[in-house]
């Protein structure tokens, strides 16, 4: 039995969290035994999946005091005795990767899903030195989502470190091939049959940049009065969006969703993704949109044109540019057809399979000789 503990900022719904679910729920229990430690104090909306799949949570606290986290988290790294601790978090991982190098956890896997965005404040300035510091010294696996994401952490120096690999997110395409009344969805957010709808999917987080998606709104409602912008997710942004939305007088065109299990319905009732962001890891959505068969406008950032050098259906324009969004947006409904004949497809590269494949086939690897080097002989030494 390979015990494995995975690593998670929070259990509120995102990409992330939902990627790294995804994943442990095809291990076999019988090979397997996982356990999720995530950083918020609080239950999250997955802590009953996570349960339900049968893994153990652990919700653990991460202070200023970095060196009294990192031996906090030793604690519980020596109950459950890990054969692989696999982070999914930022600069924190150095704090845990440092604790299992310690506590002689053999893998240690250092997994980059999001853009490098350190927290603010002169405090954190230096100690995610540090802590990225930890990471390149006790991680025995460095991975990211895209070269973008490995680069922003890692420099391009990074294809010259044997620890480090490029493993893309994949898509299950089995949920988008249901086919939903289009009908009865809009209805539920009073949009009209006949509208074009441009759908947000992520979380209301200066990154997903929706400062500028309401600029698009404005732009595309100048010209086009029948499109409707259908916005999913939550976040601390969530109020001021929808000031902004309210003083612009833009309630009849922009709807709320908040958080939804029904990603896939909401994607095959809409005609356009739109996807501002300032910075990605790999955008799950824009997979899920090209799974659904819709065009995807998005920012020209390094992870989107991964996404796009193996797409047609994605269009990249200018960061910051509303007009040029707003042009892409209303070129990418002019050529929307019948929404009942659109099919989607998945480029191989981030298809689910070959995703999982490559996650098992870094758990199964064996040690590289650095990684006998950083790796501590005996779990109870200090």
């Amino acid at each position: 039995m390979i015990r494995v503990l995975q690593v998670i900022g929070t259990t509120n719904v995102g990409g992330a969290e939902t990627r790294v679910l995804e994943f442990a729920a095809t291990l076999n229990s019988s090979e397997y035994h996982l356990d999720f430690c995530a950083f918020g104090p609080d239950p999250g909306a997955y802590d009953d999946r996570i349960r339900g799949l049968g893994f153990g949570i652990t919700h653990c606290r991460v202070t200023r005091n970095i060196l009294e986290s990192s031996e906090r988290f030793r604690l519980l790294l020596r109950d459950g005795r890990y054969d692989i601790i696999h982070c999914h978090v930022n600069h924190l991982s150095g704090i845990h990767l440092r604790a299992a190098a310690k506590e002689g956890v053999p893998l240690r896997i250092q997994h980059w899903r999001g853009a490098n965005s350190p927290r603010p404040g002169v405090y954190w300035h230096w100690a995610s030195k540090l802590l990225m510091a930890w990471t390149r010294r006790y991680a025995t696996r460095i991975v990211a989502v895209s070269e973008g994401a490995m680069e922003a952490y890692m420099g391009a120096e990074w294809q010259r470190d044997p620890r480090a690999t490029i493993l893309y997110n994949g898509i299950d395409p089995q949920p988008f091939l249901v086919r939903y009344d289009r009908a009865e969805t809009l209805s539920e957010f009073g949009i009209p049959l006949a509208a074009h709808v441009v759908i947000h999917v992520g979380s209301f987080l200066p990154a997903k940049n929706h400062e500028m998606l309401i600029s698009v709104v404005q732009s595309v409602a100048e010209r086009h009065g029948s499109v409707h912008f259908l916005l999913v997710g939550d976040g601390p942004l969530f109020g001021r969006i929808r000031s902004r939305v309210t003083d612009g007088g833009l309630e009849g065109s922009v709807h709320f969703a908040g958080l939804r299990r029904d990603v896939p319905r909401l994607l095959q009732a809409s005609d356009c993704l739109l996807l501002p962001s300032k910075s990605e890891g790999l955008p799950g959505a824009v997979l899920e949109a090209l799974a659904a068969g819709l065009p995807v406008v998005a920012s020209d950032i390094g992870p989107l044109r991964e996404i796009a050098r193996e797409s047609e259906r994605v269009s990249l324009v200018p960061p910051g540019d509303a007009a040029a969004f707003a042009d892409g947006v209303l070129t990418a409904l002019a050529g929307q057809g019948n929404h009942t004949s659109r099919t989607g497809s998945i480029p191989p590269k981030f298809r689910f399979g070959m995703y999982v494949e490559r996650m098992l086939g870094l758990y199964e690897s064996r040690l590289l000789p650095s990684d006998r080097a950083r790796r501590t002989p005996d779990r109870r030494s200090a």
